[in-house]
């Protein structure tokens, strides 16, 4: 049986977006190619799925969403129309930082 000790530490980052900083935490070897971006939809930040993605045994990142865990992207929920902001979001974590 394999614990989750025999994994490497996850390693928090931030990346700066376009108007603020994403964190997110990696799992596995960050020094192999990025292997997946975690993007969960619910009230939980990106060190919660710990248990499910340092097992994978591949360089993988959680995102901390706005107005989630340690990202300081603003984040007023009463004034959202769409979740098109997450999106937005996204690609933009995307196009700064993940290699093609």
């Amino acid at each position: 049986m394999t614990t989750t000790a025999s994994y490497p530490k996850p390693v928090r980052k931030e990346y700066a977006l376009s108007d603020g900083t994403l964190s997110a935490v990696h799992f596995g070897r960050m020094s192999n190619p990025l292997k997946l971006v975690f993007i969960h939809a619910n009230g939980f930040n990106a060190m919660s799925y710990r248990a499910l993605l340092a097992p994978l045994g591949v360089h993988a990142v959680a995102l901390d969403m706005r107005g989630h865990g340690f990202t300081r992207l603003p984040a007023e929920p009463e004034t959202l129309t769409s979740w098109h902001v997450f999106r937005d979001d996204i690609l933009d974590f995307f196009t700064r930082y993940v290699e093609r």
